[in-house]
């Protein structure tokens, strides 16, 4: 019998630690002062009833209402609360009782929407700045005076801005007063060359930017230390050239397919640019698609391995686009040539809310299996392996003592 049960593999349910415990209480530990202020009854009464107050970052880690431990800000700005409350989902047993207070800024809720199956009550604290402006960058203009980028940033939207003044303020970032050198190399594509020319051309005249530009058809005539290179042919050779930026045509299978421009936010305009003529590409892992057709195929990508490379996978030629013809195309050159913004600013500086039905996660009930987060599994084969052998060593004694008596 025992040995029947042994390799049936005997195992004991036993109640974890977690689910010891009346709940958890977490908060966000830079700012525990203000959440205390503002929710201290409730505080207070959870922690009465045995509630561990805990961290609401990675860690959980065990706090008292008199922390005032170091964060690191960076890292706590990267957060995102959905995928805490993924691991915490995974850390303790379902039905668990777990409140949160948090901050509601829409920076920290990144992904899906999680399901859950502990029992969350969730609260936030409104943010208490209610609108941001920071100038994120500066330049200066051909007529000497100063234009300043602005993010603006309050509950409910973002926006840039520009502005002009004629003084630099001491406390904004250091003005970029360089002048921007862009060659375009046309081999035979003198026409495509000379739309390209004249959309330089007009960001220099109606903007006042600081821009020198050289037109070429021999790869004589390249300039050193471009920061913009425009190489409009499909031989090689761009690789041979030193600029901070190269704008390629690509070559390959050339495909004849009506479509149109579209964005990360669809098509430029309701007078949207129509592509008539394409390279046929497939971005493979690591390219970044920064332009795209009506149909998803990439017009201009750029490698994530190079990120100074842009293939561009048609023409400027309105055989090929209406785009040098459309009044959206100095526009897209500039956002191409004066890449003001920097890349963290948006996600840095993010002042938005979210809406408090929004934060709230799935109740994804009990799920079959989840049952056993809340008991801890102990294998009992070496308990019944002795067993075994001493009910074994019993017998044998046993039968010993028996013989004997029976001679």
């Amino acid at each position: 019998m025992a040995v029947s049960m042994l390799l049936a593999g005997p195992q004991w349910l036993k109640k974890t630690a977690g689910s010891e415990q009346k709940g958890w209480l977490l908060v966000e530990k830079k700012s525990i002062k203000n959440t205390y202020l503002k929710f201290r009854q409730p505080i207070d009464s959870l922690l009465k009833l045995g509630y561990e107050l805990r961290s609401f970052d990675k860690d959980f880690q065990n706090i008292s209402l008199e922390d005032r431990g170091v964060v690191d800000e960076e890292d706590s700005a990267a957060i995102s609360y959905w995928a805490l409350i993924r691991k915490l989902d995974r850390l303790l047993p379902p039905a668990f009782p777990v409140f949160v207070i948090s901050g509601n800024k829409l920076k920290h809720f990144s992904g899906s929407r999680p399901g859950t199956s502990i029992n969350l009550s969730w609260y936030t604290i409104d943010q208490e700045e209610d609108a941001r402006d920071s100038v994120v960058s500066a330049r200066q203009l051909k007529t000497g005076e100063f234009q300043f980028l602005t993010f603006h940033s309050d509950k409910t939207a973002n926006f840039y801005r520009r502005s002009i003044s004629e003084n630099l303020p001491a406390s904004t970032v250091k003005p970029d007063t360089s002048t921007k050198t862009i060659t375009i190399y046309s081999e035979k594509n003198t026409e495509d060359a000379r739309y390209l020319d004249a959309a330089i051309a007009a960001i220099a005249q109606f903007g006042n930017y600081k821009i020198s530009l050289t037109n070429t058809q021999n790869v004589s005539g390249i300039p050193d230390q471009q920061d913009w290179l425009f190489w409009l042919s499909e031989k090689s050779g761009w690789e041979k050239h030193e600029t901070k930026n190269t704008f390629i045509y690509s070559k390959g299978n050339r495909l004849n397919q009506v479509s149109w421009l579209s964005l990360d936010n669809g098509p430029v305009d309701q007078d949207a640019v129509q592509i008539f003529r394409m390279i046929d590409s497939k971005n493979g892992p690591g390219v970044r698609t920064l332009w795209q057709d009506g149909f998803g195929n990439p017009l201009l990508s750029r490698p994530s391995g190079e990120p100074t490379l842009y293939w561009f996978h048609s023409r400027l030629d309105p055989s090929w686009t209406d785009l040098p013809w459309n009044a959206s195309f100095p526009a897209l050159i500039f956002t191409l040539i004066f890449s003001d913004p920097p890349v963290d600013a948006w996600s840095r500086l993010d002042n938005r809310a979210i809406d408090q039905e929004q934060i709230q996660p799935v109740n994804a009930g009990t799920r079959n299996g989840e049952n056993k987060k809340a008991f801890g599994v102990v294998n009992l084969d070496g308990l019944f392996w002795i067993i075994v052998f001493f009910l074994f060593l019993t017998e044998r004694i046993i039968s010993l003592k028996t013989a004997k008596t029976d001679g």
